[in-house]
């Protein structure tokens, strides 16, 4: 993975200014948008994006990686660590912070 981008990604998981979410990259609830661990990579690189009233949608993208984000990290679309997806560790009620250490020492 492109070393500047793991760096953004985990000091933004790790900065408290993403409110986690669960279920897709981002899902929009009344008084917050809640986040997936890959919704906050999405958000780093500013990929394109489309907002409705329930949710998010980057570059076409609802609950995996977009191709941009791909091609730009060098990432599966369904982001993988010790066999076990980001995302379902993320749903599964794992922090940023402890999904922010595995990044940091298996990407």
């Amino acid at each position: 993975m492109n070393i500047e981008i793991k760096k953004k990604w985990v000091d933004a998981l790790r900065s408290g200014k993403y409110k986690q979410g669960t279920g897709r990259l981002c899902s929009i609830h009344d008084t917050y948008k809640g986040y997936c661990c890959l919704g906050v990579l999405c958000e780093i690189l500013e990929v394109p994006s489309v907002e409705t009233h329930v949710m998010k949608e980057y570059d076409g993208a609802e609950w995996y990686l977009p191709n941009r984000v791909t091609e730009l990290t060098g990432l599966s679309r369904i982001p993988k660590i010790n066999c076990r997806s980001l995302s379902d560790m993320n749903d599964d009620g794992m922090s940023f912070n402890e999904i922010a250490d595995l990044i940091e020492k298996n990407l």
